[in-house]
C-alpha cells in the first residue's frame, strides 16, 4: 500500500496461511523524500495452528474387579502445532450423559482415577486443547463394568442311597454381572476337577464322613465358593445292601376264633417273625366290642428249621388282615406278606 506524507506511518495486513505449520512473513518498505529514495526489508516467522490435538485411551478391561478404575491416555498436537495446553476427560454411566471426571488436567497429566458403582457400565472420552484453544476430537474408550462380587455357590447332596458308595450332588451357581467362566469341585480337599451342568456324580466313596467344595470364577475373575458334607455308612439300616429273606409259605387255619398261622422262610435265615392281626370288618355297634377291636394284635413267632407257627385268638367274628413280617439278622432285608381271613 502507498502512504501519503500526511497519513499514519502504520499499516496492517491480514495474512492467511494455506496450511498449519511454521510460516515466514517478509515486509518490504520503500519511501521517497525530497528526491531521496530509501528501502527497508524485515522478515519474521509465525506458526499457523488451526487443528486441535489428537488423543487416544490406553487399554481398558471389559470388567473391573475394583470400583477404582484407572485411566491413561496419550496424545499430541503434532510437530507443527502450538502444543497441548490441557486435557478434558469425561465419563458416561450406563449410556447416559457425559460429565467431567475431574476438572481441567494439565498437559503433563496423562492419567486419572474414577470410582464406579457395582454392576454399572462406564465409557470414557478424552480430548486435548492446545495453546491457541483449538479443541481436538473426542477419543473414546471401550466400555467397562464394575464387578467386585464373586458367584453365589450352593451345594446339596442328592440321592444318598443307604449303604451305597455313590452320590449325586446338586449345584446352584449364579453371577449377577459378568457370568460364570469356570467351575470345579474337590472331594475331601483333593485336586480340583472341572465340570459342566448343574450336577456331578461321585462313585466309590469310602465309608465315613466326606466334604465337597465347589469353586466358581466369573468372567471378571472374582471367586465364589460353596461346600457341603455328608456321611457314607453301611449302618444306615440293619439291612443295607443285603439279600432279601423271602417268606416262602404262609397259611392260616381257622378254628372258631382262633387263627393258626404258619409258614416258612428262606433257608439259612435266623431271627423271628412278627404277626399282626387287625380287624377290617364293619364297625361293631357295641362300644365294648369297638374298644376290643380297636388295636391290632401283635405276636412274635420264632423260626425253627425255616418254619414258624403261632396261634392268635380274635375277639369277635368278622374280617381280619393278617400280616407276617420277617425281622432277621443284619445279613438280610426284611420281608412281609399279608392275607385276609373271615372268622365266622
Amino acid at each position: 500500500n502507498d502512504l501519503q506524507p500526511s497519513e499514519s506511518d502504520r499499516a496492517a495486513w491480514t495474512v492467511r496461511g494455506s496450511s498449519d505449520g511454521l510460516k515466514q512473513i517478509t515486509v518490504d518498505a520503500r519511501g521517497e523524500s525530497f528526491g531521496e529514495v530509501w528501502r527497508s526489508e524485515k522478515s519474521f516467522s509465525v506458526t499457523v495452528d488451526s487443528t486441535g490435538p489428537s488423543a487416544g485411551f490406553g487399554a481398558l478391561a471389559e470388567f473391573s474387579t475394583s470400583p477404582a478404575i484407572g485411566l491413561n491416555w496419550t496424545g499430541s498436537d503434532g510437530t507443527q502445532g502450538t502444543g497441548v495446553s490441557n486435557w478434558q476427560v469425561q465419563v458416561s454411566e450406563n449410556g447416559g450423559t457425559y460429565t467431567d471426571v475431574q476438572g481441567s488436567l494439565s498437559a503433563s497429566t496423562t492419567f486419572a482415577s474414577f470410582t464406579g458403582r457395582e454392576s454399572k457400565t462406564y465409557r470414557f472420552r478424552v480430548r486435548g486443547i492446545d495453546q491457541l484453544r483449538n479443541a481436538g476430537a473426542w477419543a473414546y474408550s471401550r466400555t467397562t463394568t464394575v464387578d467386585t462380587v464373586g458367584p453365589s455357590v450352593t451345594v446339596t447332596p442328592g440321592n444318598l442311597t443307604p449303604g451305597g458308595r455313590d452320590v449325586t450332588l446338586l449345584v446352584a451357581i449364579s453371577d449377577a454381572t459378568s457370568g460364570i467362566a469356570y467351575k470345579a469341585y474337590s472331594v475331601d480337599g483333593g485336586r480340583a476337577i472341572g465340570f459342566g451342568g448343574d450336577t456331578f456324580h461321585l462313585t466309590g466313596l469310602n465309608s465315613g464322613s466326606h466334604s465337597v467344595g465347589v469353586s466358581a470364577v466369573d468372567v471378571a475373575g472374582n471367586l465364589g465358593v460353596g461346600s457341603t458334607s455328608f456321611a457314607v455308612s453301611d449302618l444306615c439300616t440293619p439291612f443295607c445292601g443285603k439279600k432279601k429273606a423271602k417268606i416262602t409259605k404262609f397259611k392260616i387255619r381257622r378254628k372258631g376264633r382262633k387263627l393258626r398261622i404258619s409258614g416258612a422262610i428262606t433257608r439259612g435265615v435266623k431271627g423271628n417273625v412278627r404277626i399282626t392281626v387287625k380287624y377290617i370288618g364293619k364297625k361293631p355297634r357295641s362300644k365294648r366290642l369297638r374298644k376290643r377291636v380297636r388295636k391290632a394284635r401283635k405276636r412274635f413267632a420264632k423260626i425253627k428249621k425255616r418254619r414258624f407257627r403261632k396261634t392268635v385268638k380274635v375277639p369277635i367274628s368278622g374280617r381280619f388282615r393278617v400280616t407276617v413280617k420277617f425281622r432277621g439278622s443284619d445279613e438280610h432285608k426284611p420281608s412281609k406278606r399279608s392275607r385276609r381271613v373271615t372268622v365266622r
